[in-house]
């Protein structure tokens, strides 16, 4: 797994601190590594947030071909 790419980034949101990026440049997170930062202290807590995302990505790809 690659260390997050703003690891050491003073003055970066805690978002950005965690971003990734693979081989290509694509940006990424781990939802493990968003969950304390969106409040949520419990991973049975934070699924159905991730599921909610999920939907909504899936909804606006639809509604953007």
């Amino acid at each position: 797994m690659s260390e997050p790419a703003n690891a050491g980034s003073e003055g970066a949101s805690p978002f950005d601190r965690i971003r990734r990026e693979d081989e290509y440049g694509d940006e990424y997170w781990l939802a493990r590594e968003m969950q304390p930062l969106m409040g949520y202290d419990k991973w049975d807590n934070f699924q159905p947030v991730i599921d909610r995302a999920i939907r909504s990505s899936e909804n606006t790809a639809t509604y953007s071909d």
